[in-house]
């Protein structure tokens, strides 16, 4: 009796990718479009992408069902970065986390929503390496790699 030994590639994904000019206008419908819960979202954001994206959230979100809740990210994605999002997420009971701006944020988004059991939602407003899409975070120091269990991610390219 001989045994073969199958190899498998496996690619994860988000559930839907979004991506053009102006994308973050379309950003309460895409919530909708993939069930996510009406209700508070936290938007984490570095400085740059709130000011050129607050307006937009203040506006597309509520029309869709959602209230934003904007939380300042300042730093690094570090353990204490990413339970103080964590905290937040549980004490306000969110529909989902959205992290607007550069890796850093969308890590600590990401890994902040997984460990809150929530959505996550990337808006990446810088280019990168297709990091929006991936569903492994990464933290500083001695924390280690995580995949995350979220199936219900979307990508916004903001802004232009």
């Amino acid at each position: 009796m001989s045994t073969q030994r199958t190899h498998l590639s496996v690619f994860s994904s988000p559930e839907r990718y979004v991506q053009g000019r102006d994308a973050t206008e379309a950003l309460g419908v895409q919530l909708n479009a993939v069930g996510i819960n009406k209700g508070t979202v936290l938007v984490v954001a570095t400085a740059t992408p709130r000011r050129l994206l607050e307006d937009t959230w203040r506006r597309v979100l509520p029309a869709a069902g959602y209230e934003p809740l904007i939380l300042d990210f300042k730093g690094d994605c570090t353990a204490r970065a990413v339970a103080a999002i964590e905290d937040e997420a549980k004490r306000r009971n969110v529909a989902a986390v959205v992290a607007a701006g550069g890796g850093q944020v969308i890590d600590a988004g990401r890994a902040a929503a997984d460990q809150a059991s929530v959505p996550f939602v990337s808006c990446p407003t810088v280019a990168s390496t297709d990091g929006e899409r991936g569903v492994v975070f990464l933290t500083g120091q001695s924390d280690s790699r995580a995949s995350t269990a979220q199936n219900k991610l979307i990508t916004n390219k903001c802004p232009p």
